[in-house]
């Protein structure tokens, strides 16, 4: 995940401990800091949507890597009609990935 980054020249913002406890807080974070690519899990990325209610998830963001957990069509959907942001489901079984 910092691999690319840094061979691409972004910038690697980090969100503080726990914070993933709170999606509001990782929407501000995103806003704020103009994040055009995030890494989460799909139950995260569900929470995200959650807090975002009627809103548009920030315009920032250009894409979104899924990975950990399998991605549910539901949350595909309704992430979906808060984004443009291109979603990269990533999720795969360990023994096919490649390091």
């Amino acid at each position: 995940e910092l691999w690319w980054a840094t061979r691409t020249g972004a910038r690697i913002v980090l969100a503080q401990p726990d914070a993933h406890r709170d999606p509001n807080r990782l929407l501000g974070l995103i806003d704020h800091t103009s994040i055009t690519t995030v890494t989460l899990v799909p139950s995260l990325l569900a929470m995200l949507a959650e807090a975002a209610g009627e809103r548009q998830l920030p315009a920032s963001l250009r894409r979104l890597l899924v990975i950990g957990e399998a991605l549910p069509a539901a949350t595909l959907a309704r992430i979906t009609a808060k984004t443009t942001a291109r979603v990269d489901n990533l999720y795969g079984p360990t023994e096919a990935a490649v390091s």
